[in-house]
């Protein structure tokens, strides 16, 4: 006996063999299959007296439902069906709300468009085509309907189609020569909507906006921009229902980090089609989205030029700049001894995989290189791949980076390049000079944009987890550099140019090169004056900071004078740590001087470290530049261009956030968590 399987959508033909039968075939006419015969005619794909086979494969989907559960009791089924819920309730399907589709060779049944005419290939509409239709437009299509190509993704229907309604008919009307074909179509779409009823399913058509952000990571817009980019690639290996919802599954992953079971029960499909639809998708990605977005050859030398900010052109010139600065991405531990040694970092007492970002100074990613195991540092790794930064690179162009690049600085010196680091102490020195705070200053103005990408990256929840699973080694790479190049395509740089920044940003840069060599002049007066010392204590007075007299600053001149805003977000911390439990903030008047203060912050970082910060200022309400001088202990507060977080949260605290109506109580829910310790 030879033929097709019979099984839903199933394309496997047994072939005659002489002399023995189809081992994998079974006969659905047998008496022990009677059930299965029952099953397939109430689905409509044969008759009862038809002869029909059916393959293994499909034999195991049908047993599988077979022995699924039978349905609670009615008393329950009365319960569940007073919830009110909008996840429990389907929407009651009747023939009187069903529109007659087009049977028509010649036209759409969607959108009623002439093939002829428009000159577009056609197909005959799929069956889970036309069910789709039913629940989401209540629209009955006849099986031998034809529809524009374009409509179509695989099987299932485009969610972009505008499918036409007005002008169609009832179906009630098409009942006397149609019945037996409308009813075998309703209950199989009924079965199917039964089976598949989960209160946490998900699917692409059913998020909004705000839903599809919080899932993904994307604005709908941006996901189905990542779509069309990469629907091309999506011809097989896909188990989901359409396309949208496959390249869903697979930012849902990494939005989450979720594991395949909770994928399953997510998306309604087995454990094994969830892992074979991502990696479908990574490839997809891997082949389409990424060599377009990342990469030494996705851009030219003026698209690289065209990629510098107002501020790196400022401190480096109008050369191209490259950041460079590196990720950890932690995984488990492995069996494998040899890359259990490798990726094994004895410093962090952690396992995990490093990877080298080359960043632009407005934050678009040139390339992501790696991965790079636990045991090499950024240096080392610097040095093996310097083959592509003399391609992407010219002599006397600038790479940025950190301090710890300052073993690859001769490399990247002798290869022509201006290697910019911030600076280290000196044995025996505690504090930067002001000069040399001033120029770190220019080089952390422009370093910060990597940082502001590795957390950009880490939105997506896999990439933070505590242990990727050992399962992903091999495909994190392409992840990685997926994300990143999703992240320059559909998003854009970080820093975002326009007229009205550029304008403002000019302003600040020239104020800090001009203030790239002034000298600090309270600095030098501290440490001459033995009268404003910290051991010099009778010359200042112990004030509660209600009772001092200080200019109103708004957050304008703040973000001026501190040179951005880094430090003015830090200021919050400081401030909570430096109040007292009765609410008061300590500050020391000199006695001599009413326009000269000090404070005593605690460091961030170490916790038996506490400096002094000295500010002179004017209460005169026509100064435009109330703060004349100020200056910290900590390493770098002799700073002129900007300053330290420690000053700029005394500022925010004194000129600003005291002076506020309704100021916002600062971590109360970290105060309250203190207060309650043992």
């Amino acid at each position: 006996m030879e033929g097709k399987c019979v099984g839903e959508g199933c394309q496997l033909y047994f072939k005659k063999r002489s002399g023995n039968k189809n081992r994998s075939a079974r006969n659905v006419n047998s008496p022990q299959y009677k059930w299965l015969l029952d099953t397939l005619v109430q689905q409509g794909l044969m008759s009862a007296k038809e002869q029909a086979l059916i393959c293994q494969k499909c034999y195991m989907k049908y047993l599988r439902n077979k022995n699924q559960p039978e349905p609670e009791p009615e008393q329950n089924q009365e319960i569940e069906e007073e919830d009110d819920s909008p996840s429990h309730i389907l929407p009651l399907l009747t023939l009187h709300d069903l529109l007659n589709g087009s049977s028509s060779h010649k036209k759409c049944c969607l959108c009623l468009v002439t093939f002829a005419i428009n000159g577009t290939k056609s197909s005959v509409l799929p069956k889970r085509a036309r069910h789709h239709l039913i629940y989401s437009h209540k629209l009955w299509c006849p099986t031998s309907s034809r529809v524009c190509s374009i409509h179509l993704i695989g099987n299932d229907l485009d969610p972009s189609t505008e499918v036409v309604l007005d002008g169609r008919g009832s179906l009630e009307s098409q009942l006397p020569s149609k019945s037996s074909e409308i009813i075998n179509d309703l209950l199989e779409v009924s079965h199917v909507l039964s089976q598949n009823q989960s209160a946490f399913a998900i699917s692409f058509s059913s998020l909004d906006d705000s839903a599809c952000m919080a899932w993904t990571g994307w604005s709908k817009d941006q996901f189905l921009e990542i779509h069309s980019h990469c629907s091309p690639y999506l011809s097989s290996g896909i188990y989901t229902k359409t396309t949208h919802d496959a390249l869903l599954l697979f930012w849902v992953k990494l939005k989450t980090d979720i594991s395949w079971s909770q994928c399953s029960s997510l998306f309604g499909i087995s454990k094994s089609s969830v892992s074979k639809t991502f990696h479908s998708i990574v490839q997809a990605l891997d082949t389409s989205i990424v060599p377009q977005f990342l990469g030494p050859d996705h851009l030219t030398r003026e698209q690289l030029l065209g990629h510098n900010t107002v501020f790196s052109e400022a401190f480096f010139g109008d050369k191209a700049t490259a950041i460079l600065d590196g990720t950890y991405i932690y995984i488990q531990k492995s069996s494998n001894h040899k890359l259990q040694r490798m990726s094994y970092c004895g410093q962090k007492k952690r396992n995990y995989l490093k990877f080298m970002s080359i960043a632009l100074p407005d934050g678009y990613i040139l390339d992501t290189v790696g991965p790079f195991t636990g045991s090499e540092n950024d240096a080392t790794i610097t040095k093996k791949v310097m083959d592509k930064l003399v391609t992407w690179l010219q002599p006397d162009d600038n790479v940025v980076v950190d301090r710890g690049f300052r073993d690859v600085l001769p490399v990247l010196e002798a290869s022509g390049l201006n290697a910019s680091m911030p600076s280290y102490l000196k044995p025996g020195q505690s504090q930067h000079s002001d000069v040399q705070a001033n120029l770190d200053r220019t080089i952390t103005k422009s370093r910060w944009i990597v940082e502001s990408y590795h957390g950009r990256l880490k939105h997506w929840t896999f990439f933070r987890t505590q242990l990727v699973s050992n399962s992903f080694i091999n495909v994190i790479e392409a992840l990685l550099r997926t994300v990143t190049a999703c992240l320059n395509g559909i998003r854009g740089p970080i820093y975002q140019r326009s007229p009205e920044r550029d304008a403002k940003d000019r302003l600040m840069a020239e104020r800090m090169k001009d203030r790239l060599t002034t000298p600090n002049g309270l600095a030098q007066r501290v440490k001459t004056d033995p009268d404003l010392s910290r051991r010099a204590r009778s010359e200042f007075v112990k004030m509660d900071a209600s009772s001092v007299l200080f200019p109103r600053l708004d957050l304008d001149y703040l973000r001026t004078i501190t040179c951005g805003t880094y430090q003015i977000s830090l200021a919050p911390g400081y401030i909570a740590e430096h109040l007292s439990d009765d609410g008061d903030y300590e500050v020391w008047l000199y006695q001599h001087s009413p326009d000269l203060l000090r404070c005593q912050i605690h460091s961030r970082h170490k916790s038996q470290t506490k400096y002094n910060v000295w500010i002179r200022f004017t209460v005169s309400p026509d100064d435009e530049a109330p703060i004349k001088d100020y200056y910290c202990q900590c390493p770098v507060g002799e700073r002129t261009m900007g300053m330290c977080a420690h000053i700029s949260s005394i500022l925010y605290y004194l000129g600003y956030y005291r002076a506020l109506e309704n100021p916002r109580p600062l971590q109360p829910q970290v105060k309250k968590f203190r207060q309650n310790l043992k």
